[in-house]
């Protein structure tokens, strides 16, 4: 993302419409009194278009969008449809734990769905994969022998318990 663009950076997880509207523009930088949310709605719209035509398309991330409530969802897909002239007012980001296509192919979303340039799946990490995670964060943590620190068995333990899923 270039330096010029405006990013907001939001967690849908059970987010309401007005309070996902006045998280965006908080995000952005700006602290409103606004609560309805066509007049939060419009707000964003009107901030997102002036950034594309002057800067470059805002981007929105949106961490935890299959925990959204549909009302947020279809707020999000209004956001989708913003144009400024012939391109897009909003760069989305979408992230979720798992598979994303039911929500993003069900009725209603079309517009993020025409949207889609490409889709990236991380699989869970490898019984190796996670000890050389492991080991990394505890070096970033200051621990100068991370294979001091858990014994073959414990390391097993961790990979399964968290069937290879960081942060679990």
């Amino acid at each position: 993302v270039s330096e010029r663009s405006a990013v907001a950076v939001i967690d849908g997880a059970k987010m309401k419409p007005t309070r996902f509207l006045t998280t965006v523009l908080t995000e952005f930088g700006y602290k409103l009194e606004l609560s309805s949310v066509e007049e939060l709605l419009s707000m964003v719209s009107v901030f997102a278009v002036q950034q594309t035509r002057s800067r470059e398309a805002p981007v929105l991330i949106v961490e935890n969008f299959n925990r959204m409530y549909p009302s947020t969802l279809y707020l999000l897909c209004k956001l989708a449809t913003l144009q400024a002239g012939e391109q897009f007012a909003v760069r989305i980001v979408l992230i979720r734990d798992r598979g994303y296509e039911q929500i993003i192919n069900a009725p209603g979303r079309s517009s993020i769905a025409q949207r889609l340039h490409g889709a990236f799946e991380l699989k869970p990490l490898t019984s190796r994969e996670s000890l050389v995670y492991l080991y990394a964060r505890l070096e970033s943590l200051g621990v100068e022998h991370p294979d001091a620190v858990f014994t073959t068995d414990i390391r097993k333990s961790l990979h399964d318990a968290t069937e290879g899923w960081p942060g679990k």
